[in-house]
């Protein structure tokens, strides 16, 4: 005999309904500042994604943490309230706006959110409870029937292939028709499959990297091999040594059929660098993922490597064969890309050296060296074989970082801005503004201070823990200072920039308050490439830095002065100011310009 639940009164619910959107609008933001790192667990134990919906009768983005459901890697959304009589306010946010975002971690995804039928509800009920047992608990409590939605990717209709195709034959930016498809919100299977370019779907079928400041190595028998000059900056080099020096141990070699190994084919010292307990080594470790695109858990730690005078590695590859296969792969799977660092000049000797390639590298501190090591088919390219000479004179340190065929949840992890090109080398540059226009923009400023209206930013990004309350106020700019701010900027961002740009948007004057984040972001691909910042004024207790990756992934604090300026790279580099203001306002510009192109998208009609 089954127990029945006791229901939950009418009026207790409506309390209960409350007092529970408040915890998720909190549980949502942490998570989403967090990229996932906190708050992402219900009661300890059950993993949490991030439903980001438009509101029925607001239109603006809410954001609602649910228990973390799969279906063949689809998400679920299961609409049961704790199991009280009425459904959660977003399901008819849903059902009215089934074009829905679901993040899970810091990887966020756009699905069609579809209303499963009682009879599809019935096939994976058994699926949901699997994730959360309460729910069936959840169910026998209400006599509502619990909706359940399972978000599929959109499909590409024929008109929409007719314009692909249209645009494809006119010679438009691959990556651009990408964007345009992205966030119309197809499925990124289908978008590749029409684009000819799969994304996101494992090794056997991964796309280029993409490598911001890198140079390809042209090569016939090897695809991808690039070197990457100062990933690592002298500073980081020494320190990195230094712990690496402390570590060591003498090399050993994997045998790939079990037999005995010439003891003079590796004759380095090496150690294994874990990344959990030293934040250095950590930071290192995330920066090579993200550079590379690649998920963490396709990798293996960093490996250090110290060769003496007279030390090298004969010719070798990075995979394994034979019963070292067997042994090695059965969890990971085989090596697919290698990630090498020179942590210092080597005075004589050292060089690294591809046979098959006619290709002989000198050791130069901070540069990294980049290849993978199997063809297409995921066949070992020999091609890859490559000897470390002996060392002449001095010494020789690297690290290394493999990446695998396998891992956990998808391999790839870039977002389209980081297929962007990169126009300059890091990425952001100071700056100070033209003087007679700041005065001017001061002027306007404290004349019309007192005319600022509240601002609720597209996509969510300006928060504040009171939800009821904005976390900005914005003052129009006239039309005739705007065009002023673009033309005074234009110059030194080309100049900057290297490349003709078009104004797009000057917002105005935007006005934090008290409490405010900014979440760290990338601006929109259609408008914001490249950008600028004034800072038009402030009063603060603490400095309130921007927070702003540069093209190697290194975090940078960059503290703005009212009449300072900030050119970045907007739509690639990630920014924001995650710290909380501690003061009454801070008043920026944005201004945003577009590379000119010579080829312009044909809009869908």
């Amino acid at each position: 005999m089954v127990k029945k639940v006791q229901q939950i009164p009418l009026k207790t619910a409506k309390r209960a309904k409350q007092v529970l959107k408040y915890i998720s609008r909190l549980n949502a933001f942490i998570y989403h500042i967090s990229n996932g790192q906190l708050s992402n667990k219900w009661a300890g134990k059950y993993p949490i994604m991030i439903l980001t919906v438009k509101g029925k009768k607001t239109g603006k983005k809410r954001h609602i943490p649910l228990i973390k459901v799969l279906k063949d890697n689809q998400p679920i959304l299961v609409a049961s309230l704790g199991g009280m009589p009425m459904n959660p306010d977003w399901f008819y946010s849903v059902s009215a706006n089934p074009n829905v975002e679901i993040q899970i971690g810091a990887s966020k995804t756009k699905y069609t959110a579809r209303r499963l039928s009682k009879s599809e509800k019935v096939s994976v009920w058994p699926i949901v409870c699997s994730h959360y047992p309460d729910y069936q608990v959840y169910q026998d409590r209400t006599t509502r029937d619990i909706p359940v939605f399972l978000c599929e990717g959109k499909k590409i209709t024929q008109d929409w292939k007719d314009w692909i195709e249209l645009n494809r034959s006119r010679g438009c930016d691959r990556d651009e028709l990408y964007t345009i498809l992205l966030d119309e919100g197809f499925d990124t299977k289908e978008i590749g499959r029409e684009m000819s370019r799969v994304i996101e779907v494992g090794f056997s079928e991964s796309p280029k990297l993409f490598l911001p400041n890198a140079q390809k190595v042209d090569s016939d028998l090897v695809d991808e091999l690039y070197t990457l000059p100062d990933f690592l900056n002298p500073t980081e080099c020494d320190q990195m040594v230094e712990i690496i020096q402390s570590k060591s141990h003498p090399s050993t070699v994997v045998s790939d059929y079990g037999d005995k190994v010439d003891e003079n084919y590796r004759t380095s010292s090496t150690c294994d660098l874990g990344v959990l307990d030293d934040p250095f080594v950590a930071d290192i470790d995330r920066r090579i993922c993200a550079i590379m695109g690649i998920n963490s858990s396709y990798s293996e730690i960093i490996q250090g490597q110290i060769y003496e005078i007279g030390q090298e590695f004969k010719v070798h590859t990075d995979t394994f064969e034979g019963t070292a296969f067997e042994e090695h792969t059965k969890e990971q799977g085989q090596r697919t890309y290698t990630f090498m660092i020179y942590l210092n000049d080597v005075e004589e000797g050292g060089e690294t050296e591809f046979p098959e390639l006619n290709l002989v590298l000198k050791p130069k501190k901070g540069m990294a060296v980049i290849w993978n090591d199997l063809n297409e088919d995921g066949s070992i390219n020999y091609s890859t074989a490559h000897h470390a000479h002996p060392v002449k004179k001095g010494q020789k340190v690297v690290i290394t970082k493999w990446f695998r065929s396998k891992g956990a949840g998808e391999a790839f992890t870039k977002e389209p801005g980081e297929y962007l090109p990169n126009y300059t080398k890091i990425g952001f540059k100071k700056d100070k503004l033209d003087a007679q226009l700041f005065k001017k923009i001061e002027d306007y400023y404290a004349a019309n201070e007192k005319n600022k209206k509240s601002e609720r930013v597209e996509g969510g990004y300006i928060e504040t823990l009171d939800s009821k309350e904005s976390g900005s106020d914005l003052i129009d700019l006239p039309d005739k200072l705007k065009k002023e701010i673009h033309k005074s900027l234009r110059t030194p961002l080309q100049k900057w920039s290297h490349c003709k740009l078009t104004p797009t948007f000057v917002y105005g004057i935007r006005v934090y308050k008290t409490g405010t984040t900014l979440v760290p972001h990338r601006d929109r691909l259609t408008t914001h490439i490249v950008s600028a910042i004034i800072n038009v004024g402030q009063n603060v207790e603490e400095e309130w830095p921007l927070v702003i990756e540069d093209n190697y992934y290194r975090d940078h604090h960059v503290l703005l002065k009212p009449g300072e300026v900030i050119y970045y790279e907007s739509a690639r580099l990630t920014h924001g100011r995650p710290q909380p203001l501690k003061g009454k306002f801070f008043a920026n510009i944005f201004c945003h310009f577009m590379p000119k192109a010579s080829k312009q998208i044909t809009k869908h009609k």
